[in-house]
């Protein structure tokens, strides 16, 4: 995470004012970055609704092939809650996945472009963070 780093997070936790407004001023940061990468991030990517994962937990990672990776989800706790999720990477050259990432709850994702045709998906876990690396992304839910 480049923005909304587990440090601030963790800092937030408390009742300390400087490191709320700190978290708020990442925030932003961020908020103003996605809005300049916005237009140049591939389409599937671009249409990825923000925080839609906020509170599911990781329940799966499957690497399928090579420049393949879905990772499946159970959204009960959502805002917008489902029981089932996957999300499937296509034309990954590059990812860092921890082994303790499953079982662990998605709390914050920041968005960032990564080349030419590419994205790259930070995401702060509850304990973790993943990042991903790919030129398309899609969302499969059941409700």
């Amino acid at each position: 995470m480049k923005f909304l780093t587990r440090r601030l997070f963790d800092s937030v936790q408390t009742d300390d004012q400087a490191a709320h407004q700190a978290w708020l001023a990442a925030d932003r940061s961020y908020s103003a970055h996605y809005r300049s990468i916005h237009p140049v991030l591939p389409s599937t990517a671009q249409s990825f609704e923000q925080s839609f994962l906020h509170d599911a937990v990781v329940q799966s990672v499957h690497h399928a092939e090579p420049t393949t990776l879905a990772l499946e989800f159970d959204g009960t706790n959502c805002m917008e809650p489902f029981s089932r999720g996957t999300l499937t990477f296509l034309g990954v050259p590059s990812r860092d996945i921890s082994p303790g990432a499953v079982g662990e709850t998605w709390i914050y994702e920041e968005w960032d472009t990564a080349g030419t045709g590419l994205f790259e998906l930070r995401v702060l876990l509850s304990r973790t963070e993943l990042r991903v690396v790919a030129r398309e992304i899609g969302l499969q839910v059941e409700k």
